[in-house]
């Protein structure tokens, strides 16, 4: 553990690109200011907040998005998005992330915050091909279920 007054995600994402200095991590987060504990590894490129479309291509072009939030997530935004863009997630098993991430197929969900487990996936979800059927699954149930008119 790098730091116990670091959050529970920031730590996950500290402890994943020190122990892998060969993958590139891209921090993105609002509060990007307070980034002591994210210069402990050399692989992290920080960035603020970013635009809708900056978001969008961040997510197209990644190959995993590591989500390990430990807050609850009502709608996971972010988990749609990057499946949507054929990216898969590594994600906390926390709110609404266990109904929208399918393991083995568009990411991983993971209990908890162990290193070990969440650089097992990590190396898993890097290998992963979100199949098209995936991504129309999950757009359909979009459309179904959570947008009115």
């Amino acid at each position: 553990s790098v730091n116990s007054s670091i959050t529970k995600g920031r730590n996950v994402i500290v402890n994943l690109a020190l122990t892998n200095p060969d993958i590139d991590f891209i921090y993105l987060d609002c509060r990007v200011e307070d980034d002591k504990d994210l210069s402990l590894a050399k692989n992290i490129i920080k960035y603020g907040k970013v635009s809708k479309e900056e978001m969008a291509l961040f997510y197209s072009k990644s190959d995993v998005v590591l989500f390990p939030s430990f807050m609850q997530e009502t709608f996971g935004c972010v988990a749609y998005e990057s499946i949507l863009c054929g990216t898969p997630v590594l994600c906390s098993n926390i709110g609404n992330l266990p109904n929208i991430v399918v393991n083995g197929k568009t990411g991983y969900v993971l209990d908890g915050y162990n290193h070990e487990v969440w650089e097992e996936h990590l190396h898993k979800a890097l290998q992963m091909e979100i199949d098209i059927d995936s991504v129309n699954k999950l757009h359909n149930q979009l459309n179904n279920s959570m947008w009115v008119e």
